[in-house]
């Protein structure tokens, strides 16, 4: 089996990149369509909020992506699952390290790069296309991921993909914890659980810490102590290097703007309605509908006791007729 993916790999880095670009676009659109169409057949059939069906079928497939990536991410870095729940300074993330492949401008001999490349891309681009079918574009999610896209795909041509990869893995740290935490508010609120609603509130703690830690103290530490010129660089080198350097403090910026803990922050200094200081609030950006079901076995019960009263109507009148 393991001779099989390897020949495998083998034959991708021969082939020339822009068909399989395209061909992973192509399966990744295939496979989020067939998941969204099963997934809502599952949701329908346990009566499942409309409303809530939406957002949790995207949380579930970013929380898929996310850890496949990760896991791909962390073995092309040598680094363990820790790199993917602790903080970057704490880890085997080494910006300054990858930043220098940037400016050398030489080849990075990883094996699987490519591969990685290809399965990023073939992701990105479908979220692009199915962003612009669904009129998502105007959203600063849609405006955070396009960024992520660009960095990955001029940090490949710049030959520091793996520069690129890191950025991307800083971002999966806590964007993992505020799906996480969406997961468990959706489910909760399906099942009436107080203990997934206190198991979401912490999530979002933990992702409050790793955010404030990756985008407010160690990226604008990084971007600040690292200079981007090298004297030894060409022209059109220095050029790639600029652009990308320019989108990860366009990054920065997008995420500090659209992440739940600004919206947080932003809904007590505003003095903002009670409706907007709620969990649901600071994740989703809106507040979702009122359930119609405390949970699904209150929905049965419900409905059987509705059933069983129509039965004893039904008895009661026909004894009636038969008296009269």
């Amino acid at each position: 089996m393991f001779s099989l993916i390897k020949k495998i790999i083998i034959t991708m880095e021969k082939v020339p990149i822009i068909p399989l670009v395209v061909l992973a676009t192509v399966v990744m659109m295939f496979f989020q369509a067939l998941f969204s169409k099963l997934m809502q057949m599952l949701l329908t059939k346990i009566q499942f909020l409309v409303w809530d069906r939406n957002f949790l079928l995207k949380v579930i497939w970013q929380l898929c992506f996310i850890l496949v990536s990760s896991m791909v991410i962390i073995v092309m870095i040598d680094g363990s699952l820790a790199d993917l729940l602790l903080p970057p300074f704490v880890g085997n993330i080494d910006l300054e390290k990858e930043l220098a492949f940037c400016k050398s401008h030489k080849k990075v001999d990883v094996s699987g790069v490519k591969s990685a490349f290809i399965m990023h891309t073939g992701y990105f681009a479908a979220n692009t296309i199915f962003g612009l079918i669904n009129q998502s574009y105007k959203t600063l999610e849609f405006l955070r991921m396009e960024i992520m896209f660009a960095i990955i795909m001029l940090t490949f041509y710049s030959k520091c993909p793996l520069y690129g990869m890191c950025i991307l893995l800083i971002s999966h740290q806590s964007s993992l914890l505020e799906n996480v935490s969406k997961l468990c508010i959706l489910i909760g609120r399906h099942t009436d659980s107080e203990l997934l609603a206190t198991f979401s509130v912490g999530f979002f703690a933990y992702h409050c810490a790793m955010w404030l830690a990756a985008f407010i103290i160690e990226m604008p530490m990084f971007l600040s102590t690292n200079k981007t010129i090298d004297s030894s660089m060409m022209f059109a080198e220095l050029n790639l290097l600029i652009i990308t350097h320019g989108l990860v403090v366009a990054y920065v910026i997008v995420s500090f703007f659209e992440g739940p803990f600004t919206r947080m922050v932003h809904a007590y200094v505003s003095h903002a309605p009670d409706g907007e200081k709620n969990l649901i609030f600071f994740l989703f950006g809106t507040n979702l509908a009122h359930r119609r079901t405390c949970s699904v076995t209150q929905s049965y019960r419900r409905d059987t006791s509705r059933r069983q009263s129509r039965a004893l109507m039904q008895i009661i009148r026909r004894i009636d007729d038969d008296s009269s």
